[in-house]
């Protein structure tokens, strides 16, 4: 599994709307996502920005997600420019996207030495469900290009 992160600029007289959009996806959407391995979906709200994390459980995050953004019912809910894309004096009056470089992880594993390591059944089988217990693809971040703008956004 690989956690994707990334941060949306919409317009502010757009935004609200866009951010029920994103919330609200219709159950066809909803199937369209979980096929493509898209887990756990979050949106949260950071003032003028939509930060959006989920998680990938499939085996080739770039063809997937090609599909994913390609398939007729997802592409027109997305924002389709990157920050990349848009010159410096357009970025507050477009809407775009930029991938967020993790810069690391913490807590992979219990740093209780008395923690059992046995899930309960239930855990068990909601972490199956979501597709958790796939073997890990890399420790490289997937989902984010070096050429993107996105390491010299600052919060």
């Amino acid at each position: 599994m690989i956690q994707v992160a990334e941060l949306i600029y919409i317009v502010p007289e757009k935004r609200e709307a866009v951010l029920q959009q994103f919330l609200n996806p219709s159950v066809e959407e909803q199937r369209v996502a979980w096929t493509y391995g898209i887990r756990n979906k979050c949106f949260y709200r950071m003032n003028e920005m939509i930060l959006e994390t989920f998680d990938y459980v499939g085996k080739d995050f770039h063809k997937d997600m090609q599909e994913y953004t390609a398939h007729p019912l997802i592409a027109p809910t997305l924002v389709s420019k990157r920050r990349r894309d848009v010159p410096v004096t357009e970025l507050g009056r477009t809407n775009w996207w930029a991938p967020v470089k993790v810069a690391g992880r913490i807590l992979m594993e219990s740093p209780m030495p008395d923690d059992e390591e046995e899930k309960p059944l239930t855990e068990m089988y909601r972490s199956m469900v979501n597709g958790i217990m796939t073997e890990a693809l890399s420790d490289k971040d997937f989902s984010f290009d070096e050429d993107d703008w996105s390491e010299s956004i600052h919060l």
